[in-house]
């Protein structure tokens, strides 16, 4: 059986925010699971000059036909002006890789 499932991460400027998100995902079934870590500190340039926050860590494991429509509302529940929404395709083991698919089938 195909072992391919895709891990995304996003971030949310507060825990409520994340919570929400995962929730909304999980509901949906896009996610077969959503972890949030934080708070982090992230360091980055924005408005031409280096800029530090606290952020809450989202990482989600989903089938990668589903994507688009997670990239969708990440940028719709996300506060933030351009939300982080990066994802990749990974093997894993046969048993995750059905359960990953199983509650989005």
């Amino acid at each position: 059986m195909e072992s391919k499932i895709a891990v995304g991460l996003t971030t949310c400027d507060s825990n409520s925010e994340a919570r929400e998100l995962v929730d909304c995902l999980i509901r949906k079934k896009l996610i077969a699971c959503g972890q949030i870590e934080g708070p982090i500190k992230s360091t980055f340039w924005w408005d031409n000059e280096i800029q530090e926050s606290n952020e809450w860590r989202v990482t989600v494991k989903f089938i990668p036909l589903k994507a688009k429509e997670i990239q969708g509302l990440v940028e719709d529940m996300n506060k933030y002006e351009t939300p982080q929404w990066v994802y990749w395709t990974v093997e894993s083991s046969a048993a995750f890789s059905d359960w990953v698919k199983n509650p989005l089938s």
